[in-house]
């Protein structure tokens, strides 16, 4: 037991390190996450293929347009890689369902509106996926015995912190 209570206690300070490094990477990133999440009931209305209202795709798809570049030229924490992944790519099939909704209004093809629907479906799923594991890396490591946040079991090690 005493060897659990010494990794524990590194598994706490390497947490500590860790965390600010997360909290400047969520802080780094946060305005691109809050439009995104601001998007969801649009995104959802085009999963749903009802909707959003044909006036505001224009100035969604404006909005949206280029954000994924930008968040690709910036370097996350290692950690973070697939964080940051997840939301690169929340942001272009959100773009993505954009596009093809105003194409599917303007044509009245099904099928493009049910591309949009695809589209829209995939970028909320890594839109959440990327703020579940954003949240999990700043929560304290747990010790043995204790409940484990959920999906910490399935979450792996991440590398060690560079200086």
């Amino acid at each position: 037991h005493l060897e659990s209570a010494r990794r524990l206690r590194l598994l706490r300070d390497q947490w500590v390190v860790r965390r600010a490094i997360v909290r400047d990477y969520q802080h780094a990133v946060s305005a691109q996450i809050l439009f995104l999440v601001k998007s969801q009931p649009a995104l959802d209305a085009i999963r749903r293929l009802d909707g959003p209202v044909p006036s505001a795709l224009p100035k969604l798809y404006s909005r949206l347009a280029g954000g994924a570049d930008q968040l690709q030229r910036r370097t996350p924490p290692p950690d973070l890689g697939l964080v940051h992944d997840r939301l690169i790519g929340a942001w272009r099939f959100a773009e993505q369902a954009v596009q093809a909704r105003q194409i599917a209004v303007s044509t009245a093809d099904v099928s493009t509106a049910w591309r949009a629907s695809s589209a829209a479906a995939a970028a909320l799923m890594l839109l959440s996926n990327a703020q579940r594991d954003l949240r999990a890396f700043l929560e304290p490591p747990q010790g043995v015995g204790s409940k484990e946040p959920a999906g910490a079991a399935q979450r792996p090690a991440p590398p060690p912190v560079r200086r």
